[in-house]
Formats: C-alpha cells, sequence, structure tokens
C-alpha cells in the first residue's frame, strides 16, 4: 500500500516521529518475540555535511529508545556531488548489496531527493519489500501519483528564501540577486528553487538571476 506524505515543519523531531510510526506499523509479533530489525539510513552528501550529523543522532536515538523493538542501525552516504552521480550511484549500490549480503533490510530512511531517488531506483535490487520513509524538498512522480508502494515521508520547503530574505533586509538597496544553486541527482529542484525565490521576492529586487550549474563555472 502506498502511504500519504505530508508537507511538514522541517527538522529532525518531525523525521523521528515519522520514523517511529513506521517502525511500530513494522512489527508484526509480540514484544518478547522480536528479533532485531535492521534499518538503513541514506543521506544525500558527505558525512560531514552540515545539518546530517545532527539528523542522523536523532534518527539513531530515537529508534534505539525502543525497548519493544532491538534495532541495528546503519547510515551511509552518496556523495553524488563531490564525484559523477552514476559513479557514486554505483558505487554505493555495489557497496551496500556486499556489506549486508545475506542480512535483510526492514526499513530505509532517507534524507534529501538524491537518497530518495537512489532508494527508489535500486529498492528491488536491494532491500526488496523494504518500506522507506523521506526527508526530501522534491518527490520524484511515481509518489505523486501513487504508483510506488510502501512509502512515506516529509516533504520540506526550500529554505534559500530565508537567506535572501536576510540579505535584502539587510541590504535594502540591492536592485540585483543572484541565486547558485544545483543537484544534478534531483530531478526538478533546480527548478523548483528558482521559483520559490521569484515568488517571494521579486518585488523587492528588479532584476532577479538563477544560475543552476557547478559553482566554479557560475563564478
Amino acid at each position: 500500500m502506498t502511504m500519504p506524505h505530508r508537507r511538514l515543519p522541517r527538522g529532525p523531531t518531525v523525521l523521528a516521529a515519522v520514523i517511529a510510526a513506521l517502525v511500530a506499523v513494522c512489527s508484526s509479533a509480540p514484544a518478547q518475540a522480536q528479533t532485531a530489525r535492521t534499518v538503513l539510513t541514506i543521506h544525500w552528501g558527505p558525512e560531514a555535511f552540515p545539518g546530517t550529523p545532527a539528523l542522523d543522532a536523532a534518527i539513531r536515538e530515537t529508534l534505539l529508545t525502543r525497548a519493544d523493538l532491538p534495532i541495528n542501525y546503519f547510515a551511509e552516504y552518496l556523495e553524488s556531488e563531490q564525484f559523477q552521480p552514476e559513479t557514486a550511484s554505483i558505487a554505493l549500490r555495489d557497496y551496500i548489496a556486499k556489506k549486508f549480503q545475506g542480512r535483510r533490510i526492514d526499513l530505509i530512511i532517507t534524507n534529501a531527493s538524491g537518497a530518495l531517488q537512489f532508494a527508489l531506483r535500486f529498492r528491488d535490487e536491494l532491500f526488496p519489500g523494504a518500506p522507506i520513509v523521506f526527508s526530501a524538498v522534491t518527490v520524484p512522480t511515481e509518489l505523486l501519483d501513487r504508483t510506488s508502494r510502501g512509502t512515506t515521508g516529509v516533504q520540506r520547503d526550500v529554505v534559500f528564501s530565508d537567506t535572501v530574505e536576510l540579505a535584502l533586509n539587510l541590504h535594502p538597496s540591492v536592485k540585483r540577486v543572484f541565486v547558485i544553486a544545483h543537484a544534478p541527482a534531483a530531478d526538478g529542484y533546480d527548478e523548483q528553487v528558482q521559483s520559490a525565490e521569484r515568488r517571494d521576492h521579486e518585488s523587492k529586487a528588479k532584476r532577479f538571476h538563477h544560475q543552476a550549474g557547478q559553482h566554479e563555472s557560475a563564478l
């Protein structure tokens, strides 16, 4: 069954609550008969990416407080911004397949759109039948039209708007705004950023420019 996803406030607390609820649904036997469940989180970006360590710690803490449901928790990182996206995806796919060979993965958590797309792409191969909980800005079409089963999560708002708002308030004489944002592994991400920025701030800055490309070329 396809589980609905909701647009909710961002933050580790919200995601952790969704995870705890889904793990509870996955419980199919009395607590005394439970064997340890394997939960894998896939983060998009390097391990040290700002915000990722805190989010991963919140997930880990929430899952490991379930005294009635033992959890084996793991986290992996899809570094498709630092390396060629396809190369990074295939490398992580092969690594997960080898590392978890012979072990059933009971729940997948994905942090950000690139990780969600990776999980959906390789789900049948790496963790068949495992439910997916996601936190992402953009949601793939197969989730919107509910053709992908066993998936739920939190759709986050684009956060660049707050940064632009602060900059314009500090410098009200600004006439042009340049936003550099690029996410090659997340379909529609650049367009969503551009739309949000124009909607919120075009009235304050007469000329609004959005650069979707590598930062080096933009500079």
